[in-house]
């Protein structure tokens, strides 16, 4: 990867615009052509997710916030909802008709059906909430994705199978083998299933969902998932 430095300085009064490309000269694993499962392009990504980190660094420069005090627009000046943050434990209103406290483990949004994703964790199990964004909240998530998808999460919305894989692994990644087996109880290859490590299950686990989210046309509510209106999630 090759950077070249430019004196933005220099051209403070003209609207500037800029180009870059990432491309893994003689690294074997890195951005090549293929037919790959998902959890495999995972495994890649997070092999060289430095240099993920660096193009996201690159796509987002230069740029001045909407506000000075670190709230989005969005919630400053159209009351808009605070957004979630992965690894914190909230109380979800009216969920299957209870208010539930829960750990939000993953956050996603599908930007062509305006629609907030939420994995979350309770005592009983996972879930998947979703929520309509209102237009000021879709501009925001436009201009800031990491503000609405948590302050560790990497990803930017479900645009590639990469993503969707993503999304289904950070929501189960911590479920039990014993869960994930009962998941996958009617599976043909059950018995070959029980081989795999707890790690090697949620992989395949969420490849599996990646594929049936593609099967049904991108709607996280067909999998295996109600869909009862809520005050502000459904699960």
């Amino acid at each position: 990867m090759e950077l070249k430095n430019y004196n933005f300085y220099c051209v403070i009064f003209v609207s500037m615009s800029y180009a870059f490309m990432v491309y893994g000269l003689n690294i074997v694993d890195f951005e090549k052509p293929g037919i790959f499962k998902p959890s495999e392009l995972y495994a890649r990504k997070q092999k060289h997710i430095d240099i993920y980190d660096i193009a996201d660094c690159l796509r987002n420069y230069p740029k001045l916030p909407s506000t000075l005090d670190g709230q989005l627009p969005s919630v400053k000046f159209h009351e808009a909802s605070e957004p979630l943050f992965i690894g914190d434990t909230y109380i979800f209103e009216n969920i299957d008709g209870n208010d539930i406290v829960a750990k939000v483990t993953c956050v996603t949004v599908d930007q062509s059906k305006k629609i907030l994703f939420v994995g979350i964790s309770t005592n009983e199990g996972y879930k998947i909430l979703s929520k309509e964004m209102s237009n000021e909240e879709m501009a925001d998530y436009s201009e800031y994705p990491e503000a609405f998808e948590g302050s560790n999460y990497r990803k930017k919305g479900l645009n590639t199978v990469l993503d969707i894989f993503e999304f289904f692994y950070n929501s189960f990644k911590d479920k039990s083998k014993e869960q994930l087996l009962l998941d996958l109880k009617d599976s043909n290859d059950i018995d070959e299933l029980r081989k795999l490590s707890r790690e090697q299950l949620a992989h395949e686990y969420c490849d599996r969902l990646t594929m049936k989210f593609y099967s049904s046309n991108g709607n996280l509510n067909e999998l295996g998932q109600t869909n009862q209106p809520t005050k502000d999630y459904v699960r």
